[in-house]
């Protein structure tokens, strides 16, 4: 509750290698300051939202909960509306 804990925000795309990042970010979007994914539509699916799950938000939350030495207890609240029209 204090907001001392702000996880990369997942960002879906349509593509894997937008033009835009040709010469600036190869295969590795580990630098980006977003959870990088992509599909045809830029739509989250339940393979993305399992996948940023169980490999970021989990494991980053894991982390931050060692770090302060608090126990794993999360909440984490989701949404159920299309992105338009929130």
């Amino acid at each position: 509750a204090s907001g001392d804990k702000k996880l990369k925000p997942l960002w879906i795309h349509t593509s894997e290698n937008p033009r835009s990042f040709r010469k600036k970010v190869k295969k590795d979007k580990s630098d980006l300051p977003v959870f990088w994914t992509s599909n045809r539509k830029a739509w989250m699916t339940a393979e993305k939202f399992e996948f940023w799950l169980t490999k970021n938000f989990i494991p980053e939350v894991r982390r931050f909960c060692r770090r302060k030495r608090i126990g794993f207890k999360i909440l984490l609240i989701l949404d159920n509306c299309t992105g338009q029209f929130c």
